[in-house]
């Protein structure tokens, strides 16, 4: 699959970008959308995949057969929109990695819908929790300033139950220390600086650091803009 040369791609994004909106809690979902208004490119309008949900362990499936069904075809780019509060640490790590195999540009933003004056342009997003690691697997990676990417600690809750006493509670459980430095392994494979795995493993996963654009610089994970 090759990348094809993106024109007024990164100007769309320095014009358009709008504010944060929440993304879908829904299963991670792919679709081609045009980016740009028909009065700006007409029938000429590049096409980008829109990744918006929650990442799964299916999700690194699920983008390799749309990616191979729909790059390369027509107007469709090899560079991904994404938008996601985050899910499964391991699909998101090897979704990553499949990202980073094809070739795909990722940015941290949405298209905006419908028929309206603003259809076709930029609104920002956000790449949250598990998102984060998925993201660190674009060839080239764009967080332009409105939008957000949060890190914590990772974790899961499992419910116990107590049959004697007919009650159930729920226990946070932690990523052991195996999976933190397999995560800062990947990391460093794909160029970022293993410091953000530490500094994610530092944060309460009860809530959620927005990593600042001078962290965003240090740990190299992304840029303003291509």
């Amino acid at each position: 699959m090759t990348t094809k040369p993106v024109i007024g791609l990164f100007l769309l994004i320095a014009l358009c970008l709008g504010t944060p909106q929440a993304a879908a809690a829904a299963e991670m979902a792919f679709r081609l959308v045009p980016l740009g208004t028909t009065n700006f490119c007409g029938r000429s309008c590049v096409e980008i995949i829109a990744a918006e949900g929650e990442i799964t362990d299916r999700t690194p499936e699920q983008f390799l057969a749309f990616a191979s069904s729909n790059v390369g075809a027509s107007q469709a780019r090899n560079v991904l929109f994404l938008d996601s509060p985050g899910g499964n640490v391991v699909g998101a790590l090897r979704f990553g990695r499949m990202l980073r195999k094809l070739g795909t540009a990722v940015v941290v933003a949405r298209v905006i819908p419908g028929d309206g004056v603003q259809a076709g342009g930029i609104a920002a997003a956000r790449c949250m929790s598990a998102c984060v690691y998925a993201l660190m697997g674009g060839k080239k990676r764009v967080v332009p300033p409105e939008s957000q990417v949060g890190i914590h600690r990772m974790f899961r809750n499992e419910l116990e139950r107590d049959p004697a006493a007919r009650i159930s509670s729920m226990r946070t459980i932690f990523a052991p220390d195996s999976m933190v430095d397999a995560l800062s392994r990947y990391s460093g494979s794909m160029g970022i600086s293993p410091q953000l795995v530490a500094e994610a493993e530092r944060i309460s996963p009860t809530t959620v650091h927005i990593v600042t654009p001078s962290e965003m610089v240090r740990w190299r994970l992304g840029s303003p803009r291509f």
